[in-house]
């Protein structure tokens, strides 16, 4: 999907495409086709990228009290090169954490730890995380959802009776 960059450069493309229709000028009708090419080819980077990823997620502890915290350690691998690099990962009624990267190499790991404060008591579902792939010039993105739902289980405060 565009981002708005890319609509921005979709729109000056047919822009540039109507100028060349008025004044007959070659360089804006180069400039309107690399435009779109460069909004195409970022598509077509993108749809090809996202299917390489994986994501795993350790929940510690998973069971727990009113009122304590729990790590959650995310770990996003690659096998190629990803750019523009989005990971949100949501812990249902309770908040979500938003971890961004440059870049990804090849064969290169990304991790993540945030700590989630457990009010009220209930069960929570984790996940699964939202990552979204940009193209290296930043025209277009695609969301995906990757990894399984966890699931972390709060319960009552315990207190001393006399």
């Amino acid at each position: 999907m565009p981002t708005t960059r890319g609509w921005a450069a979709f729109g000056a493309a047919c822009a540039l495409g109507v100028l060349w229709i008025a004044f007959g000028e070659d360089l804006l009708l180069a400039l309107s086709i690399f435009l779109l090419a460069a909004v195409g080819g970022g598509a077509l980077y993108v749809k090809l990228a996202a299917p390489r990823l994986t994501l795993s997620r350790a929940i510690n502890p998973e069971q727990l009290h009113d009122g304590e915290r729990a790590l959650v350690d995310l770990s996003l691998g690659s096998r190629r090169k990803v750019y523009r690099v989005t990971v949100e990962d949501r812990v249902h009624g309770l908040g979500s954490a938003r971890f961004v990267a440059d870049r990804i190499s090849d064969g290169e790991t990304l991790a993540g730890r945030y700590e989630v404060l457990c009010r009220p008591r209930g069960v929570y579902k984790v996940g699964p995380a939202k990552v979204s792939i940009g193209d290296p010039l930043g025209f277009t993105e695609s969301t995906s959802n990757f990894g399984a739902a966890g699931r972390l289980v709060v319960y009552p405060r315990v207190e001393e009776l006399e």
